[in-house]
């Protein structure tokens, strides 16, 4: 261990080994000129995060859920850990916040974003049981998890490899469903996957959700969204054009951090992390962490590939790939101490 953490600490002063070249995007996109330089892109981006407004007294109820506390708050909306008096269980209430609510365009994309979510019967994605509107904010209720994010958990259990490469094996499989039902997230990131206390992961927020099938000559190219940090090249440069592998990419990127204690691209501001995003390879995680299996490394740097043709073209095919490296973990794990079997879910193949 001491060994891993000397690396680490001299290998975090170096930004990158090389330039990288970007897969050349279509002409189409070039003769729009929708090609973004990282000081364009760093004036709608930004690492820091939106400046809340004080916290207003919390409801006693929304609808006719009963109010514990407050247990988020985002750029949209506030969720709450309550209880619905009909059956006694703990759930989570998410409402638009009330500087927001007043926009017709704002509460419109709320409740979409509701209605999005409530498409997805997966087990690893974070279900929504009812949609309603409580003094004219539109809320939702939601599955409550009884734990944090995804790199908290880790943080807090200190979850090796094997736990890391579980909990994005069912993330994976999950984004499939999404994809499958003609959605990209877009906003795939350890904030926005939570982890209950049994160690089962579950995606959320599908606030900036896409169709993959949309119109991409009426799309407005300036609407960047994301958060850049695990935003792929493509996404950064021309987002009108972007389909399931971008996602793919923030996967990769969520076990590259979560294996090596820091993020592949680091930087003063955010143009500084675009830069490097667009222009430069990341340390191999080996260089951060030698525990790392070189076969794991590979997928990883697979899934976060700069260019599209050689990244992973699927979800599923990154789960495919995640569920051989447990079933070897689990294999070696067995022999050494005699375990027995564990299942996977299967993963389906296009």
């Amino acid at each position: 261990m001491a060994g891993v953490l000397k690396t680490r600490k001299r290998a975090t002063t170096v930004s990158g080994r090389r330039p990288a070249g970007l897969q050349r995007v279509s002409r189409k996109v070039a003769e729009r000129d929708v090609v973004k330089t990282p000081e364009r892109l760093s004036k709608r981006l930004s690492l820091t995060p939106p400046s809340e407004p004080s916290v207003a007294e919390m409801p006693q109820r929304i609808g006719r859920f009963e109010i514990v506390e407050e247990i988020a708050r985002g750029g949209m909306g506030i969720v709450y850990r309550a209880i619905d008096p009909e059956n006694g269980k703990t759930v989570a209430v998410k409402r638009i916040r009330s500087d927001r609510s007043g926009s017709e365009s704002e509460a419109g994309r709320f409740v979409e974003e509701a209605q999005r979510m409530a498409q997805f019967d997966h087990s690893n994605i974070l279900r929504v049981l009812e949609i309603g509107e409580d003094n004219v904010k539109p809320y939702y209720v939601m599955n409550y998890v009884d734990g944090g994010s995804l790199d908290d958990y880790i943080a807090e259990r200190g979850g090796g490899i094997e736990t890391i490469l579980g909990a994005v094996y069912k993330i994976a499989l999950a984004l499939q469903q999404v994809h499958e039902k003609g959605w990209l997230h877009r906003d795939v990131k350890p904030s926005n996957i939570l982890v209950d206390s049994d160690g089962e992961p579950f995606l959320s927020d599908f606030g900036i959700a896409r169709p993959l099938a949309h119109d991409k000559e009426e799309e407005n190219d300036d609407e960047t969204a994301g958060t850049p940090m695990y935003m792929a090249p493509e996404q950064l440069l021309a987002p009108s054009i972007v389909d399931e592998r971008a996602d793919v990419y923030a996967l990769g990127v969520i076990m590259y951090e979560l294996m090596t204690g820091v993020r592949p691209y680091r930087g003063h501001g955010t143009e500084d992390v675009i830069s490097r995003i667009l222009f430069w390879d990341p340390i191999q995680p080996r260089m951060l962490n030698p525990a790392i299996p070189i076969a794991v490394e590979t997928v990883v740097m697979k899934a976060m590939d700069k260019r599209t043709s050689h990244r992973y073209r699927t979800a599923g095919e990154l789960a495919h790939d995640l569920k051989a490296l447990l079933v070897r973990v689990a294999i070696n794990r067995r022999l050494h101490r005699h375990e027995t079997a564990v299942d996977l879910p299967a993963v389906k193949r296009n």
